[in-house]
């Protein structure tokens, strides 16, 4: 699905097919706002592996991250998620000592950044998954969401689409029926993602 198709639909659903009240330029705004809505709620929807070489503890994440999800490996051997606070509190001298790294932290001020512990003493591969920042550029992009939000991303631009005139009660109803819309079907999602994972682990303990 292209991003043409989506301003396409709006504009329709605006009666508007011309684009004289909302401009295309516009709708692509509105569409790229909506998709970093739903990433704040759902950030695994654009999530991507990446390799690193790592020397020393700290990792900065690629320029195109929005947060660290986790780490799969450090030299293919598992990494422990660790609270930073707790690691502050039982070893305050771990970002020094070295060893093999098996844990890995963050601290939650800062979404771009890892550190693993110990600090390895040589360098190593480090596996990790992170959500990426995505955006629409033209129409001729593809748009970077399952196919399956088209509807929540639609409903989140006719809302910005109708508080343009705010100031005027019956698009500012209108915007707020499509803003509930939006929350509604974003939330609905994901408890049902939360809903089929609780399953799945069901499942595995069961075996």
């Amino acid at each position: 699905m292209k991003v043409q198709e989506i301003v396409d639909r709006v504009s329709r659903d605006l009666v508007d097919p011309r684009n004289v009240r909302w401009t295309r330029a516009e709708l692509i705004d509105y569409l790229n706002d909506a998709i970093a809505a739903i990433l704040i709620r759902r950030p695994d929807l654009s999530r991507t592996t990446a390799n690193k070489q790592l020397t020393g503890n700290t990792l900065t994440l690629p320029d195109d991250a929005y947060q660290i999800l986790t780490v799969n490996h450090i030299d293919n051997i598992a990494a422990q998620y660790v609270d930073i606070n707790k690691l502050n509190q039982l070893y305050p001298d771990w970002r020094v000592t070295e060893g093999v790294p098996s844990c890995w932290t963050r601290n939650e001020l800062d979404e771009t950044t890892l550190f693993v512990y110990p600090k390895p003493t040589a360098e190593v591969t480090i596996e990790f998954v992170y959500s990426r920042n995505l955006a629409a550029g033209s129409e001729t992009d593809d748009f970077p969401l399952p196919d399956l939000y088209e509807g929540v991303v639609v409903d989140f631009m006719m809302y910005r689409a109708y508080n343009k005139d705010g100031q005027n009660a019956s698009e500012s109803n209108k915007a707020q029926l499509h803003f509930q819309s939006f929350a509604t079907s974003l939330g609905d999602k994901a408890a049902a993602d939360s809903a089929k994972s609780q399953l799945i682990k069901a499942s595995e303990g069961a075996r």
